[in-house]
């Protein structure tokens, strides 16, 4: 069983008859590849036994593009474990000190927190990851954030509230530049098409 980015992991046969004899344990007289495959993958990548990654699979006829569900319920209870933490009331505190009601900071699904700008700890653990730690091509693993890498995300000195309104500021300015760009563009494209169709009229 290889963990993903392990060496053995990062060699695998990808032909086709290759993974036909990795997943030929899994295969069965009325399950397609695909779910052989699928099963293959939950058990040795997700770490799940058989049986819960049969479970997940879905991939039939009818299924309408789904092959399976999978609910990571230990992301769930990592941050909700987290949420009483030192660090996460520490900087709940700074939040209603510097910020008042103008920014928030939530650390568990549904807490009412009022007219404020509400910034999750989860979107606020992934933007540190992202710009903070330099790191936004692991952001897809949500459950780091309260898990493995938590002191490293949360616990330095320098994360303050002012760093994360900080961040998601940017964040924001970063998305809203971007949206003016796309917009900008698509105006001088339609100019220019506007522009050769009206010259290509007045040759007729």
């Amino acid at each position: 069983m290889n963990c993903p980015g392990s060496a053995a992991a990062m060699s695998i046969d990808l032909r086709y008859a290759a993974l036909l004899a990795r997943i030929q344990a899994y295969q069965g007289a009325r399950r397609s590849e695909s779910a052989a495959f699928l099963i293959w993958y939950l058990v040795n990548y997700y770490r799940l036994d058989e049986l819960e990654a049969t479970d997940c699979v879905c991939d039939q006829a009818g299924d309408k593009g789904i092959d399976g569900i999978y609910v990571n319920q230990g992301a769930v209870k990592a941050r909700d474990f987290k949420s009483n933490h030192p660090i996460q009331a520490r900087l709940q505190q700074e939040f209603k000190k510097h910020y008042g009601g103008s920014y928030a900071l939530a650390v568990k699904r549904g807490e009412p927190i009022g007219s404020a700008v509400t910034i999750s700890n989860e979107v606020a653990g992934l933007t540190l990851i992202a710009f903070d730690l330099g790191e936004p091509w692991t952001t897809h693993r949500k459950y780091q954030v309260f898990d493995e890498r938590y002191n490293e995300v949360f616990g330095r000195p320098e994360v303050t509230a002012g760093k994360i309104v900080m961040l998601q500021i940017a964040v924001a300015l970063e998305s809203r530049l971007v949206k003016t760009l796309v917009a900008s563009y698509r105006k001088d494209l339609l100019r220019r098409k506007t522009a050769s169709v009206a010259e290509l009229w007045a040759r007729f």
